[in-house]
């Protein structure tokens, strides 16, 4: 115990420890919300009745967090913590597993900076994904999982040892994360990235990844194959979108491209104009090209005209922007003038998004690095992409971008760790850069707290 409380005191561990007690914070303030999920999913196992554990093919994880909500609250608020603190560590971990060697007198000030932004994510992803019962069990608990499950091969990529107890526990982990779709699109993304990996490298996996590869793949059959999912989805279209069937793929790709880029591009615009400022960092800081400097600034004034022009001094200009059609993702597919300017945001967002995944391989160095980067980019516009095909995309809520939103986290991180690296931090600097985290994450855990004792934001 007193060796913990040492470990806890350390300075590089104070971020993790402030993350805990906001955490103790906002946990101590939440409830089971009535009228949601959490009266069925508490009450099931005591009453008996089972009938909605089968709504849709997730059965292994919505009996377990039946099981799980019919104890007193307690017993989830801790595992929620738990796994809140392991997504706060793993994203340190792969922001050094993608660093240079020898890197590690800003590992404080990366850590203080992984800590602001989990709270700069937008508040309904967190309230709904994160801090809701029957939200985190489907969300935050699958995207653990499934972030668990990958970093084996993420390890192997990087030339890190692996140990056979963490592939056991990644199977023991994978029947939980594998009966969620968006989570099982993650470890999917994540096993290809491997393979192509190992195809241009001309590496031989181990026998060991071979078997659990199968493995998981095998823990993905019953999320793939159970009918639970077609019997909600008639039901879903019957009352969220009765003509869905009648839309070509191209359509729901195009729908749900610009539901995803909406939520992209206006709730997460300033994680991605920090994402867009470490790339330019990058650049400025390791090529010459003026093209390449004035190609990695196109994101920086993209995403930030995107973040000021919801603030009424620039109000004009945000109206003006909308008119044209550069910000305006409102989904006109049906409209019966939608012209040809309706393609104009789809567009443009497209040409930055794809710029700064080629900006990011571009940048960093050694070839671990960019598979890293490639498996968390793509894996988050898959995971953010997967609407496209629900008949439910407009009434899910924002709960089903947490894993985009958190994979993409994990991102800025890594860009992040490489771009401090390349700047001289004073002693000074790193003091004031503390205090604004500290602030802002004690501010805000208050205000979530507060807030979401009152009821779930979707």
């Amino acid at each position: 115990m007193n060796n913990l409380l040492y470990q806890l005191k350390k300075e590089e561990n104070r971020p993790f420890l402030l993350f805990f007690l906001c955490m103790l914070l906002i946990h101590g303030m939440l409830h089971l919300i009535e009228g949601s999920d959490d009266d069925f999913m508490s009450s099931a196992i005591r009453s008996g009745d089972l009938r909605q554990l089968y709504a849709n093919n997730r059965v292994v994880v919505n009996f377990i967090g039946a099981v799980i909500l019919s104890f007193p609250l307690i017993l989830w608020k801790t595992l929620n913590i738990c796994l809140l603190l392991f997504l706060m560590h793993y994203i340190f971990t792969c922001s050094k597993m993608a660093a240079e060697e020898g890197y590690d007198k800003h590992d404080t000030v990366l850590k203080w900076g992984i800590c602001g932004l989990f709270f700069l994510l937008p508040f309904n992803v967190l309230s709904s994904g994160a801090f809701w019962a029957t939200g985190s069990i489907n969300y935050l608990w699958g995207l653990c999982g499934s972030l668990f499950i990958v970093m084996p091969f993420l390890k192997d990529m990087a030339g890190i040892l692996r140990s056979k107890t963490e592939l056991f526990a990644g199977l023991i982990f994978g029947i939980y994360a594998c009966n969620t779709e968006q989570s099982m699109v993650i470890v999917c993304i994540g096993g290809a990235v491997y393979l192509i990996y190992c195809v241009f490298h001309r590496k031989k996996p181990g026998l060991d990844m071979f078997l659990y590869g199968g493995a998981l793949i095998l823990e993905c059959f019953p999320v793939l194959f159970l009918p639970y999912n077609s019997y909600r989805a008639i039901g879903e279209t019957s009352v969220y979108f009765p003509d869905f069937n009648m839309l070509s793929l191209l359509d729901k790709l195009y729908q749900g491209a610009m539901h995803y880029y909406n939520h992209l591009v206006n709730q997460m615009a300033l994680p991605f104009l920090l994402l867009s400022f470490f790339i330019m960092v990058l650049t400025y800081r390791t090529t010459t090209s003026r093209l390449f400097h004035a190609m990695s600034a196109m994101p920086v004034v993209y995403f930030l005209f995107a973040l000021l022009s919801r603030f009424t001094i620039i109000n004009d200009v945000g109206k003006q922007l909308d008119r044209y059609y550069i910000y305006n993702f409102s989904n006109m597919l049906y409209s019966p003038d939608m012209g040809k300017k309706m393609m104009v945001p789809f567009f443009f967002a497209t040409f930055h998004f794809i710029l700064l995944f080629l900006m990011i391989l571009y940048l960093l160095q050694k070839n671990h690095q960019k598979y890293v980067a490639a498996f968390f980019y793509l894996a988050a516009f898959a995971d953010g992409m997967m609407m496209s095909f629900a008949p439910s995309i407009f009434v899910s809520g924002n709960r089903v971008f947490f894993a985009s939103d958190i994979l993409f986290l994990i991102l800025t991180s890594i860009l992040g760790m490489a771009a401090i690296n390349q700047v001289y931090i004073s002693e000074s600097a790193k003091k004031i850069f503390t205090c604004i985290v500290l602030s802002e994450s004690v501010i805000l855990s208050f205000a979530i707290a507060i807030i979401q004792h009152n009821g779930i934001y979707y």
